[in-house]
């Protein structure tokens, strides 16, 4: 897996830690939502993660 540089990494694997797994091929599509937002550096989105792992994607 390509990452752009160490910071794009690191928040990759915090979101992913959040969602509770080790690499993006564990969950694809978590992985990416995991891999896109870090790499645009939309860290603000790990608040939209639902404390199952899902995704929320209407805003309260």
């Amino acid at each position: 897996m390509y990452f752009k540089n160490d910071f794009h990494r690191e928040l990759a694997t915090k979101l992913m830690n959040k969602f509770g797994f080790k690499t993006l091929e564990d969950d694809r599509e978590c992985g990416s939502f995991c891999y896109v937002s870090a790499a645009t550096y939309k860290e603000g989105l790990l608040s939209r993660v639902g404390s199952e792992g899902g995704i929320q994607t209407e805003v309260y």
